[in-house]
């Protein structure tokens, strides 16, 4: 069992990392004006973090969710001490952040409705909460973000 879940399989993730990238791509292009060939290096860049953080998630013996590797992984990558995060910066700030939600709510209403009879179980005390988790989370990381930028003197 212990070798089975420690095994990396690319086929499991891979074809939706590179759909929702082209998503991505597509929409920062429509959207917002940017060429898809331009906004490439960054979307391999943050393919190669994702794909990075997946298999950190698989070798490292503390199980924690792939998305914190992830995000570690990016951090590490961009943070000033780097000695690739101007590369990583200046490539990946050429995808607008926005461009990353429509793919993910996509995502997200097909799994919704793949599951459509659970999440009526649910009922609306889930959406209250569902609503409330994300409130939280934005007003946190607003709170958080205006306090490095304070103690930056940027504001």
């Amino acid at each position: 069992m212990e070798g089975k879940e420690r095994r990396i399989n690319f086929g499991e993730f891979m074809p939706i990392i590179l759909l929702g990238s082209l998503f991505v791509l597509v929409v920062n292009r429509i959207i917002y004006g940017i060429g898809i060939l331009e906004g490439l290096p960054g979307m391999l860049i943050i393919i190669a973090i994702a794909v990075a953080g997946i298999v950190l998630s698989k070798l490292v013996p503390v199980k924690l969710p792939p998305v914190l590797y992830i995000s570690l992984t990016a951090i590490l990558l961009a943070c000033p001490a780097s000695p690739v995060s101007e590369t990583v910066i200046r490539y990946g700030q050429v995808l607008n952040g926005n461009s990353f939600l429509t793919p993910a709510l996509c995502f997200a209403g097909v799994i919704m409705a793949k599951n459509w009879r659970r999440f009526k179980e649910i009922g609306l005390k889930g959406l209250v909460i569902a609503f409330l988790v994300i409130l939280g989370t934005y007003l946190g990381s607003a709170l958080v973000a205006d306090g490095v930028l304070r103690m930056q003197g940027i504001i």
